[in-house]
Order: structure tokens, then C-alpha cells, then sequence
């Protein structure tokens, strides 16, 4: 990869960061915005329907303009020029038009520049993308957006809870501006992005190509996704209505059971993404789509917050997969100069399919009576819910032979144990893994902690006996010069007494050279002391006893031999 291609797909990123606040905004917020304005059930139902189908129509008018050899890039930044404009228009509605039916007209226009935008753009990025690094680029780009659109709806969703009431549309209008300023700088990203030069597509018409596409695997696949988006929006569009009008929930309470999905689907996004190289893309989306019946049923039984919390938990796993499941099973089964015609035939498809289902749903509605499950809460969106689990499973069941494999798995299994393995051991042992690598990470901490203070201990340890031999020498000196001093007055007083007899003051000398000797041999000078004591006191008793005569005598020369033996020590 070089290094235009290498910065190309870091501008991708960005301007996918920078596209997911508008989409976040719109595609979490405009439910609230026209319920907050008194739209009725079957005008919800249009909204979230609707401009779905437009742009899949967009979609395919682009590609066929792409099929002409149309020109990407200009053609996208101009669709994103446009787009950037209908927040302007939003923010209008919000603070002084007020009509929910301009609401739907303009997320149509909005969703016809997406639909422009979509297969040239999913083109652009398959040519700069290798095949090798697809799944875990698409991955960890979902799982950032997935985080942006995290913290989008939370700041959203506490704005508007808190919001006075009297104020409520000029909050919507602020968020409206913050994400006309986002597709702006998604504006400026594209225009640093390279466009690589586009091979040679092959001239096909279009009844040949619809006649050829409905030969394939991927042509079963669209049906399958005709079908299923139809059973998911018969009930779809109502759930928001039910958190907020049934429920009675505040729009940060809302905000948050929404944000709780979002992370769920960023946090498993990888995880999808590794098992989508590793068994393939049909085992994932057939597993997660048997998997969908049960998230409608689950509203049925508990309105407790914390409850709603778990079902958009397992709701945003599950969602995660297959729609990771969709995208790559198009880029896996369709060539390389089909992909912007595949985008926009799923596009199409799965737009009809919310249109019927959705406007299925809403003329449903208003005829089918309430009624009171196990939640406790009398409601018309129930038989919506019910409804919806039922076509979701005959679907999935009806399409199991039919959706073909385009790339062989790895290591296939049979089809029960790998989902248990997916939807309940591999996430257990994620999670398993995850605490046994914290247990093992604070052990080590704790093993390095010990040893650390075991290693400061050592050291505290030689610094004392260090300081104790350092103790131990200066009490040496002091001793010796004690010594020194007291020797010397020894001396003086054996020299005073012993004058009477030189013979006895030899003998007392000799013993203070032993005891002054006996320093190097660390004898105590509180010992010594007494030793000086006991010789001061032998002189003058034995002078005292009948030497005074011989006192004037001998003095000199005792003097003169004690000054000589002081001499011949200190030597």
C-alpha cells in the first residue's frame, strides 16, 4: 500500500467520524423531533419508510450514471454540498415552521443526496480497500463510529431532558446546527481523499443485468433482505413512540436505553468482524437473523428501565452481526465492477421493504385494539411487536436453503453448537478472558510492588549497618582520643605519686603502654579508667608507707622517664 492510499483511507476515516454526528442526530432524534411536533402513527411510519425508498431509487439512478463512467468524486462532493443545506432547513422547521409533514419532505430530499452518494462511494473505498484488510477496516471504523455516535446521543439526549419545556425546539435547531457544521468538514475530508483511476466497466443492459443478478446467490440474498425488512418495520417505528408517549420516559432516559445499543454494537463490532473471516458472512447473518425474533417479544414483558437496558444490550450484539453480516456478504459475492449496481439493488430492496412494512404497520395500528401483557401496560404497539417476531422467524426459516455461500468458512461446525458458541460461549469466554487478564495484570503489579519493597528494605538494611560501621569509627576515634587524654593525666598522677621509686613508677608505666596498646585491640575506655585508678592509688600508698625521703631524689629522674615512654608511644 502506498503512502496516497495509506493517507486516502485515513480521510476516510475522518470523514466517516465526522458523517456519523449528522447520522446519529438524524437517525436517532428525528423520531422524537416530529413526535414532539403531533405527527400521527401513519406519518411516523412514513418518516422512518419513506426516504429509505427514495434513496434506494437514487441509489440505482446513480450507479447507472456510475455505469457511464460518471465521475465520483465531483459528484459526491457536490451531493454532500446539498445535504449540508437541508439542516438548514431543519433548523427553519424547528424554530419557526413547525410542520411535521415538511419534516418527511425534507429527510426524502436528504435521503436522495445519501442515495447519490452511497454506490459510488462504496466503489471509491472498494478500490482503495485490499481484500485481505476489508472486514477489520469496516470493523473498527463501525466500532469507532459506534463510540462517536455513543457520546453524540448521550450529550443529545441530556440537552433536551433538561431543556426547558418552552425552549424544547431551539435545542432541536442547536443540534440541527452542530451537525450542519459535521457534514461540512465531512465536506472538506472528501476533498482530500484520492480518487483512483476507475477500470473499464463492461456495457450491460439493464434488463440484462436485473435477469442477472436474479440467477445468483446474491439475487436470493436481496429477496431475503426484500422480506425481512418488511417483517422489522412492521413493528420498527414504533418502538420510539413507545418509550415516549406509553412509557412516558424522558428524552434522557430514552437517549440512554439507545446509547446502550449504540455501545453494544461498538464493543462487538470486531468481534463479528473476526468471525465473519473466520466462518463466513451467510453462517453470521442467518445466525444473528434467527436471532432477531426474540428482541420484539422481549418489550412484552417488563417496563422496568434496567430491563429495556438488557433487551438494547443484546439487541446491539445482535444487530452488530448481521448488519456487519449484510455489507460484506455484497463485497463478497458480487465482482468488483458490480458493486455500485449490487449497493443500490440492496438499497432498493430493503427500502421497499420498510416502505411496506412500515406503512403495513401504521394503517395496522389504528385497528388493532390494546391490550395488556405480562409488562403491565395497555398499549397498541403490542400486536405490532408480536406480529413483527412472527415474520421475522418465517423468514429466516423460509430463506435457510436458499441464501448460497459465496466464500467457504474455516473450520465449519455443526449449526447448533456454533450458535451457542457465538451468541453465548465466545462472548463468555471474551468476557472471562478479559477478567482473568485483569486478575493477572493487578498480581503482577502487586509481584512487582513486593519485590520493589523488598529490594528498598535491602537497601535500608546496608545503609543502617553502613551507618553502624560509620558510628562504629567515629566512636573509635573519640575513644582513642579520650584515651590519649586520659593516659596523660595517668601518667601526670603516677608521675606525682611515684617520685619515691623509680622502679615502681617503670612498673606503673609499663602497665599504662598495656592499656594503651589494648585500644587496637578494642578493650573499653571505661576499663582502662579503672586501670588508671588503681594505678594512681598503688603509688601513693607505698609513698605514703616510709619513701618521702627519697621523694626529692628520685623526682627528676622519674619525670625524665615518663616524658620518654609518652615520647616512644606516641611514636
Amino acid at each position: 500500500m502506498d503512502d496516497l492510499t495509506r493517507k486516502s483511507l485515513k480521510n476516510v476515516r475522518y470523514e466517516s467520524r465526522s458523517n456519523t454526528i449528522p447520522s446519529g442526530i438524524r437517525g436517532r432524534f428525528f423520531s422524537p423531533f416530529i413526535i414532539a411536533l403531533g405527527a400521527s402513527p401513519l406519518l411516523i411510519s412514513l418518516l422512518a419508510s419513506l426516504p429509505q425508498l427514495v434513496n434506494a431509487l437514487v441509489q440505482l439512478t446513480s450507479s447507472l450514471a456510475f455505469h457511464k463512467q460518471l465521475a465520483r468524486k465531483r459528484t459526491i462532493l457536490i451531493a454532500v454540498a446539498l445535504q449540508s443545506l437541508t439542516w438548514l432547513v431543519f433548523i427553519a422547521i424547528a424554530l419557526w415552521l413547525r410542520n411535521p409533514l415538511l419534516v418527511v419532505i425534507t429527510g426524502i430530499a436528504f435521503s436522495a443526496f445519501d442515495g447519490l452518494m452511497a454506490p459510488l462511494w462504496n466503489s471509491w473505498v472498494g478500490d482503495l480497500l485490499p481484500l485481505e484488510k476489508r472486514n477489520r477496516f469496516f470493523g473498527k471504523t463501525s466500532r469507532m463510529n459506534s463510540f462517536i455516535t455513543f457520546g453524540i446521543i448521550i450529550t443529545a439526549g441530556f440537552l433536551l431532558s433538561y431543556a426547558p419545556e418552552e425552549y424544547l425546539f431551539e435545542m432541536f435547531a442547536g443540534l440541527f446546527t452542530v451537525s450542519f457544521v459535521a457534514r461540512l468538514a465531512s465536506f472538506y475530508f472528501f476533498t482530500q481523499i484520492h480518487d483512483p483511476k476507475q477500470e473499464d466497466v463492461p456495457q450491460v443492459s439493464a434488463r440484462a443485468e436485473i435477469k442477472g443478478v436474479l440467477g445468483t446467490a446474491f439475487g436470493k440474498f436481496l429477496l431475503f433482505l426484500l422480506f425481512f425488512y418488511l417483517a422489522i418495520y412492521v413493528s420498527a417505528p414504533f418502538f420510539a413512540v413507545y418509550m415516549l408517549r406509553d412509557l412516558g420516559l424522558s428524552y434522557l432516559t430514552y437517549t440512554l436505553l439507545i446509547a446502550v445499543s449504540v455501545l453494544a454494537n461498538a464493543l462487538m463490532s470486531l468481534y463479528w468482524s473476526r468471525h465473519a473471516d473466520k466462518l463466513g458472512t451467510r453462517t453470521i447473518v442467518l445466525i444473528t437473523g434467527l436471532a432477531t425474533p426474540i428482541l420484539p417479544l422481549l418489550w412484552l414483558i417488563s417496563t422496568n428501565v434496567f430491563y429495556l437496558g438488557f433487551i438494547q444490550l443484546l439487541g446491539g450484539f445482535i444487530w452488530a452481526g448481521f448488519n456487519l453480516g449484510s455489507v460484506t456478504y455484497l463485497f463478497d459475492a458480487v465482482p468488483k465492477h458490480r458493486r455500485a449496481h449490487s449497493t443500490a439493488y440492496i438499497s432498493v430492496v430493503t427500502s421497499i421493504g420498510m416502505l411496506v412494512g412500515a406503512t403495513l404497520g401504521g394503517l395496522l395500528v389504528t385497528t388493532l385494539p390494546a391490550w395488556t401483557p405480562p409488562a403491565g401496560v395497555s398499549s397498541i404497539y403490542f400486536s405490532m411487536f408480536v406480529l413483527s417476531a412472527g415474520l421475522r422467524l418465517i423468514v429466516v426459516l423460509g430463506f435457510l436453503r436458499y441464501i448460497k455461500k459465496v466464500t467457504p468458512p474455516q473450520d465449519m461446525h455443526d449449526t447448533r453448537q456454533l450458535f451457542v458458541q457465538l451468541i453465548a460461549v465466545d462472548p463468555t469466554r471474551l468476557m472471562m478472558g478479559n477478567t482473568v487478564k485483569g486478575i493477572n495484570t493487578g498480581y503482577r503489579r502487586i509481584e512487582s510492588s513486593r519485590q520493589q519493597l523488598l529490594n528498598a528494605q535491602r537497601a535500608t538494611l546496608f545503609q543502617s549497618k553502613r551507618m553502624l560501621l560509620d558510628l562504629h569509627e567515629y566512636a573509635t576515634q573519640r575513644q582513642a582520643k579520650r584515651l590519649e587524654k586520659e593516659t596523660t593525666a595517668a601518667i601526670s598522677a603516677v608521675s606525682k605519686a611515684t617520685v619515691s621509686d623509680k622502679l615502681l613508677s617503670k612498673v606503673a608505666l609499663r602497665k599504662i603502654e598495656r592499656q594503651t596498646k589494648s585500644l587496637s585491640e578494642g578493650f573499653d575506655a571505661s576499663y582502662l579508667k579503672k586501670k588508671m585508678a588503681r594505678l594512681e592509688g598503688e603509688p601513693r600508698r607505698r609513698s605514703l608507707t616510709g619513701i618521702e625521703a627519697s621523694l626529692a631524689k628520685q623526682e627528676k629522674a622519674a619525670v625524665k622517664a615518663t616524658k620518654q615512654l609518652v615520647k616512644e608511644l606516641k611514636k
